[in-house]
């Protein structure tokens, strides 16, 4: 029998050449190194202090398309992330997006099966400000075509940033869905008096008609119920209390809280369109050559407070300004002075400004400083010129929890939109897929 004897160096070349292969494959069908190593939900950060203003929306054409939420469906995939740098130097970002599951973990779904290029995309739109005391440059950024529904996430690195030791200047959720089936939401009477004067109940229903790989529908089926399109205090993990399997519907009407939300109260309001008239809550205005500081009237906790009446939006943000037709970089900055009166409930307690500006989280940037002999909360934060609807939190020093209903309280009479978000999990998916979305306004 002839003995075939095998070139050792041979295979040391070929091993070599296939390493190098699967080294350029990598980034088409390796997961995301989060995914790998801590697969913790992905919150909505801004990193980098710098970075203001950030508006995540739908492009519809009218100017009311800022209020809505960075969701659409697969076949639009309109959505516009725009941001300030304020004092930067007009350098090209770029961007990553990473598909996520309903919970925002980085799901198990290769970037190749969402994406049809390499996962970096340049942030080449962007202006510099004109004719304001206040110099930033103005970020333009359009999602670019995913081709799978769900949640994603998209993170803004400076150019050139490694992406597994870099930090992101900034981190945004979004979804896209695609209509498989229908969601049906309706605020309905709690059946406990009490509770009923202070919360909302949000019944809900998902029917999933237009799928067909549904087995156990309790479990591949989910829904994920938002206030006022907040992530903060979603609702997640609700279980079905019916199920009508013949018109494949899920009936969520639960009886123990479980798919409540505090119905709070209407938002603070302030108006800063104008840097040479009062507007709504302004108190004095001081014109000055490195950039306007205005001054807001003094508030005071709402805890006692009757409920009032008026329109706000919901802690989201109008950037508009008196000069100029594009606000996007017309608009000035100013340093906003907010006052709050101290009452007995803030005793030992930090204050916090919270609103879809700052993503509701209680960060170092928007706190509060305490004067003790005045019994006074202030707060001096750059705001860009437009309206903005906000809550005043409080916390305690390790900023272990968000309480804005202390200040505010809550009111069932309170106004909010509710919305909500249909999932689907196929067996052995490796992600979950957005199906149906609803909202409703009160």
């Amino acid at each position: 029998m002839e003995t075939v004897t095998k070139n050792p160096f041979k295979l040391l070349h070929f091993y070599i050449k296939f390493a190098l292969f699967l080294l350029f494959l990598s980034p088409l069908f390796s997961l995301p190194l989060l995914a790998q190593e801590n697969n913790a939900p992905i919150f909505d950060r801004i990193v980098n202090p710098d970075i203001k203003t950030v508006l995540f929306y739908p492009n519809l054409g009218t100017p009311e398309q800022i209020l809505r939420p960075a969701i659409t469906t697969l076949d639009k995939q309109n959505l516009v992330l725009e941001f300030d740098i304020l004092n930067g130097d007009g350098s090209y970002l770029m961007a990553k997006i990473y598909n996520c599951w309903a919970d925002w973990r980085i799901s198990e779904l290769p970037q190749m099966e969402y994406l049809d290029t390499y996962n970096d995309f340049p942030v080449q739109n962007f202006e510099y400000s004109i004719n304001t005391k206040v110099s930033y440059v103005h970020y333009k950024f359009q999602i670019p075509p995913l081709k799978v529904s769900g949640n994603y996430v998209v993170k803004i690195f400076e150019s050139g940033a490694d992406e597994e030791n870099d930090e992101p200047l900034l981190i945004r959720r979004f979804t896209l869905y695609e209509p498989k089936g229908s969601v049906f939401l309706q605020q309905v009477p709690l059946n406990n008096p009490t509770e009923n004067r202070i919360r909302h109940q949000i019944n809900a229903s998902l029917n999933y008609g237009g799928l067909t790989q549904v087995v156990n529908p309790a479990e591949q089926l989910q829904i994920v119920i938002r206030q006022n399109y907040r992530w903060d205090n979603a609702l997640y993990g609700l279980k079905p209390t019916f199920i009508q399997a013949f018109d494949k519907t899920l009936q969520y009407n639960h009886f123990n809280l479980e798919n409540t939300f505090w119905a709070a109260n209407e938002m603070r309001i302030c108006d800063l369109r104008s840097m040479m008239r009062l507007g709504i809550n302004v108190d004095s205005i001081q014109l000055l050559p490195d950039g306007n500081a205005v001054h807001l009237r003094r508030e005071k906790s709402r805890e006692n407070s009757d409920y009032a009446f008026y329109e706000d939006f919901n802690g989201r943000v109008i950037i508009e300004g008196e000069r100029g037709t594009n606000p996007s970089i017309e608009a000035d900055y100013a340093r906003v002075n907010f006052y709050l009166n101290e009452s007995e409930s803030m005793y030992n307690k930090d204050v916090y400004l919270i609103g879809n500006f700052n993503d509701w989280q209680i960060t170092e940037a928007y706190l509060f400083k305490y004067y003790p002999t005045l019994r006074l909360f202030h707060g001096e934060f750059w705001l860009k010129q437009g309206v903005y609807s906000y809550y005043l939190a409080l916390s305690d020093v390790r900023r272990s929890y968000v309480d804005a209903l202390t200040l505010e309280n809550s009111h069932f009479q309170a106004r909010h939109v509710y919305d909500a978000i249909g999932y689907f999990r196929p067996m052995g998916a490796r992600t979950d897929y957005a199906i149906a979305y609803n909202a409703i306004n009160q």
